[in-house]
C-alpha cells in the first residue's frame, strides 16, 4: 500500500515554507524552485514538469502548454506573474544556453540533457528533507495534493 501525504489545513504555509527554504542563488536551486513552483502553482505531475519543453511557454499570449503524460491530451494554463518572473530569472540565470537540447530542465552535470522523472521526485526529497519542515511523506505529489486543497 502507498503511503499518504497529509499536508492538512497548513498545507499552502507549508509549501510556502519549502519553497522559501530553497537556495536560489545557485543554478540548480533556482532550478529546483521553478519546478517544485510549477508544481505547486498549477498541481502539475512530476512527468508533466520532466516532458516541459521551451516550445511549451508562450510568453507573448500569457499561457504554459503542458503535455498531459497520463492521460496524452494537452493543457493550456496561464502564465501567473510570479511563475513567470522565475521562469525568467531560471532561463537567464541557471539554464546552459551552449545546449541544443529543448527540455526546459536539465540534470546538472554532464552529461547535460533533461532531468527524468525520478529527478524530480528527487528534488523535492532533497529539499523537504533540508527544509526541517513536517512533511509526513517526502514525494513530490504532496505538492499536487496541496493545490488540490487550496483549490
Amino acid at each position: 500500500m502507498r503511503a499518504r501525504c497529509v499536508l492538512s489545513c497548513t498545507a499552502l504555509h507549508t509549501v510556502q515554507a519549502l519553497l522559501q527554504s530553497i537556495d536560489r542563488h545557485t543554478t540548480i536551486g533556482l532550478r529546483d524552485y521553478t519546478m517544485l513552483l510549477l508544481i505547486a502553482t498549477y498541481g502539475l505531475r512530476v512527468s508533466e514538469i520532466a516532458a516541459l519543453t521551451l516550445d511549451d511557454l508562450h510568453w507573448r499570449d500569457g499561457w504554459l502548454r503542458v503535455p498531459r503524460c497520463k492521460t496524452r491530451s494537452v493543457l493550456h494554463l496561464p502564465l501567473t506573474d510570479g511563475v513567470g518572473a522565475a521562469l525568467v530569472h531560471y532561463l537567464r540565470a541557471a539554464r546552459p544556453h551552449h545546449v541544443p537540447c529543448r527540455a526546459l530542465f536539465l540534470r546538472s552535470r554532464t552529461p547535460i540533457r533533461p532531468l527524468g522523472r525520478t529527478a524530480v521526485s528527487m528534488v523535492f526529497e532533497r529539499w523537504a528533507k533540508r527544509s526541517g519542515l513536517a512533511i509526513p511523506f517526502y514525494g513530490a505529489h504532496c505538492l499536487r495534493h496541496a493545490y488540490a486543497v487550496h483549490l
